[in-house]
């Protein structure tokens, strides 16, 4: 996830560069190199100072979409399925999925906020031992894990 975030952001300053090599810059007189040089820097620095804020509400968008769609995370992390209802009627028979938001700490349900997390922990299979992960949370979505998350273990060698 971390290599697609950098790889977005990538993007986005590309297509910053290549924007704005091809704009235009005209005046109506000449205009010395000094000042040109200035309102140059000053554009850079306000589209450097913009990116962040384009990035943040693209993904803002994006995190907003799968969860007002409640599209179901391939982990299992923020739905479950029910067992299936039958119902009759006439002759038609009808099976309807039904899901459930999977609720963690402090009665924090999926369905209702995509922010709720838990710590990550390992559970050791012989003992059913949790360890848990230093810095590292779990929730609904691996996208709020990971901004839920300070991943200080990852540089600590004791930790890995």
């Amino acid at each position: 996830y971390l290599a697609g975030l950098c790889d977005l952001s990538n993007q986005s300053v590309n297509a910053f560069i290549q924007q704005f090599l091809s704009s235009l810059f005209v005046t109506i007189e000449l205009l010395p190199e000094s000042i040109l040089n200035t309102q140059m820097e000053a554009l850079v620095e306000e589209n450097k100072s913009n990116a962040p804020v384009m990035l943040l509400r693209y993904l803002s968008l994006h995190r907003d979409i799968n969860h007002g769609n409640a599209i179901i995370s391939s982990y299992g992390t923020n739905y479950e399925y029910l067992v299936p209802e039958r119902s009759s009627g006439n002759t038609i028979i009808e099976y309807v999925m039904r899901t459930q938001g999977i609720v963690y700490d402090n009665n924090c349900s999926c369905a209702l906020n995509p922010n709720c997390t838990i710590p990550a922990s390992f559970i050791q299979t012989s003992s059913s031992e949790i360890i848990p992960i230093q810095g590292l949370r779990m929730g609904c979505m691996p996208t709020e894990s990971f901004f839920a998350s300070t991943l200080e273990c990852f540089y600590n060698l004791s930790c890995i």
